[in-house]
C-alpha cells in the first residue's frame, strides 16, 4: 500500500489517498475488477502510530457500523472496502470528486441542481440510517462526498455519499459507551447537546471540588494527591481536559474503595446527556446544512465572530438562548423560489424547534423535499 498524499484530518485522524496493487488488495480481503494494476482508496488511520486505546476503539467502532451499512446496503454512504484491526486502518472507496462544500463555492455549478439533489440524498441516506437504528451525530458539509462531477447535467442524488462514522451510535455495536459521548460541531450542534455539555462540565468540577475536601471517616489527601487533582481541576476547568480524561485521571489517584473514589462512582457526572434522542438532534443538524447549502456555506453567525471573547462560546450560547441563523431572502437568485417555498413552510424552522420531540423525522423531511424536487425537475 502506497500513502501517496494527505487529503484531510480531524482531530484524532488523518485520511490519505492510498495506491494499492492488486495482491495488496488480495492481501487486504478487497476485491479489484479483473485486469487492473491497482486500486485507488482513502486511508483513515491514527493521527500517531501509539494512538490511544480510545482511538483505535472509535475506529474500530466505526468500522463495524460501516460494515453494517454495507450488509443492509444503505444507500448514500461511503463504502468500507476494509479494515486492518492491528493497525487501526480504514480503507475506503476514494470519491475523487472531493466534498459537498467545495462544489457550493464553483461559479459553474447549477446551484438550483446541486442543493436540491444534495438535499434529496443527504435525507435519503440518514432516513435510512434511522430506520435501521444508527445516528450519525455529526452531520456537516464536510461529511458529504461527492461521487460524480457537480459539473455533469446527470448529476443527481444518487451521487451524495455521507462520511466520517466516527461518532456515530448504533446500539448493537456502541450504544453503551458511545451513548455517553456528546459530539457535535458547531454551528450544526443541537442546543440539548450544548446545553448538556455545560452541565457535565459543572458536574465534573463540583466532583472535583468534592474530592479536595474532608470526607467523613477518612484521612485528608495527601499534600501531593491534593496537588494533582488540584491541577486537574484547573486543567479542565480551562478545557485543556476533556471531561471522560479528567473523570478517569481523577479516578486512577484515588485508592480504589475509599469513600472519594466512591464517590465518583455514585456522581457519575458521564452520564448527562446519555439519553438524548439523536435522530432528532440529526435532523437539527440537517437543518443546519440545508440552510448552509442555500448560503454557499457561510457563516450562519457571523456577526458573533467580531470584537473579544471566545467566539465558540459566544455561538453556543446564543443557540442555547434560542438564536437561529437568519431566515432572510440573501441567497442566489437561483434559489430563490426554492428557499420561498422552505421559509413558507417553516421547513427549516421546524428542523431547529427546542424541543426535539417536536422536530420532524428525517423521513417526513424526505418526503416534502421530494414534493419540491420533483416540481422543479430534481432527482
Amino acid at each position: 500500500m502506497e500513502l501517496k498524499k494527505q487529503i484531510g484530518k480531524g482531530g484524532q485522524c488523518r485520511i490519505f489517498l492510498g495506491l494499492a496493487s492488486a495482491s495488496s488488495c488480495f492481501g487486504l480481503g478487497i476485491s479489484i475488477e479483473a485486469g487492473l494494476p491497482s486500486l485507488r482508496m482513502a486511508v483513515k488511520k491514527p493521527l500517531e502510530e501509539d494512538a490511544s486505546s480510545s482511538t483505535k476503539r472509535r475506529l474500530k467502532w466505526e468500522a463495524d457500523i460501516l460494515q453494517r451499512i454495507r450488509e443492509l446496503g444503505l444507500p448514500n454512504c461511503l463504502q468500507l472496502l476494509s479494515f486492518n484491526p492491528q493497525r487501526a486502518e480504514l480503507y475506503l472507496l476514494y470519491m475523487e470528486h472531493g466534498a459537498l462544500r467545495r462544489a457550493l463555492y464553483h461559479r459553474r455549478v447549477d446551484k438550483k441542481q446541486l442543493v436540491l439533489a444534495s438535499m434529496l440524498g443527504i435525507l435519503h441516506g440518514i432516513t435510512h440510517l434511522h430506520k435501521h437504528g444508527i445516528a450519525h451525530r455529526d452531520i456537516k458539509l464536510d461529511n458529504i462526498l461527492l461521487a460524480h462531477d457537480p459539473l455533469d447535467t446527470n448529476f443527481c442524488s444518487g451521487h451524495l455519499r455521507i462520511c466520517d462514522f466516527g461518532y456515530s451510535l448504533c446500539d448493537p455495536i456502541n450504544g453503551g459507551e458511545a451513548s455517553r459521548e456528546l459530539p457535535g460541531t458547531l454551528p450544526y450542534v443541537a442546543p440539548e447537546v450544548l446545553i448538556a455539555q455545560m452541565e457535565r462540565h459543572r458536574r465534573v468540577q463540583s466532583l472535583l471540588q468534592s474530592a479536595l475536601g474532608a470526607m467523613p471517616g477518612e484521612p485528608a489527601m495527601s499534600a501531593e494527591a491534593a496537588a494533582l487533582v488540584a491541577r486537574l481541576k484547573e486543567d479542565h476547568n480551562q478545557f485543556r481536559m476533556a471531561d471522560r480524561a479528567a473523570v478517569q485521571t481523577l479516578r486512577r489517584a484515588l485508592p480504589p474503595g475509599s469513600a472519594r473514589y466512591k464517590l465518583v462512582e455514585d456522581l457519575d457526572p458521564l452520564a448527562v446527556g446519555s439519553h438524548l434522542e439523536w435522530p432528532r438532534l440529526d435532523v437539527y443538524s440537517c437543518g443546519m446544512l440545508i440552510w448552509k447549502l442555500f448560503h454557499e456555506a457561510k457563516d450562519p453567525f457571523a456577526e458573533l465572530a467580531h470584537g473579544r471573547g471566545d467566539c465558540r462560546r459566544k455561538v453556543a450560547t446564543a443557540v442555547m438562548n434560542g438564536s437561529r441563523p437568519s431566515l432572510a431572502m440573501d441567497v442566489p437568485q437561483q434559489l430563490e423560489g426554492c428557499w420561498r417555498h422552505l421559509i413558507e413552510t417553516g421547513f427549516v424552522e421546524q428542523c431547529w424547534q427546542v424541543e426535539p420531540s417536536s422536530r420532524p423525522d428525517a423521513k417526513m423531511l424526505l418526503e416534502r423535499v421530494r414534493n419540491l424536487s420533483s416540481g422543479e425537475g430534481v432527482h
